[in-house]
């Protein structure tokens, strides 16, 4: 079976890093990306995905901001993010949490956590 993901980054190393580790994974489909949460809340409405990449771009988040609209409305996203977890104002109700640099093994965990989450 073969999973959709799509990346919000709006760094292009961390996105082509990402890419190519999406690309690794056999499973894994890459639908769109974007740079920014607010054009990620669109493409959502077009095209969903089983798995969202997300950036944390601010380690302040704001209840009314489209990233925390995804977060609170995907069942499976990843957020990434330069700021430690610990950082974080808020806690996230995300699938999982990578700290960038994101090394591959971590990549692979947050997904194997998709793979065995309810209803896939």
């Amino acid at each position: 079976m073969t999973y959709t993901c799509a990346i919000v980054e709006d760094e292009p190393l961390a996105e082509k890093m990402l890419r190519k580790y999406v690309s690794r994974v056999s499973f894994l489909e890459l639908s769109w990306t974007c740079t920014y949460a607010e054009e990620a809340v669109r493409l959502m409405e077009q095209t969903k995905v089983d798995i969202l990449f997300l950036d944390l771009q601010d380690a302040l988040i704001n209840p009314d901001s489209s990233f925390w609209h995804l977060v609170t409305h995907h069942n499976h996203v990843v957020v990434t993010s330069p700021y430690p977890a610990e950082a974080l104002d808020v806690p996230l109700p995300v699938m999982a949490f990578l700290h960038k640099p994101i090394p591959f093994a971590h990549f692979i965990t947050a997904v194997e956590k998709f793979l065995v989450s309810p209803g896939n």
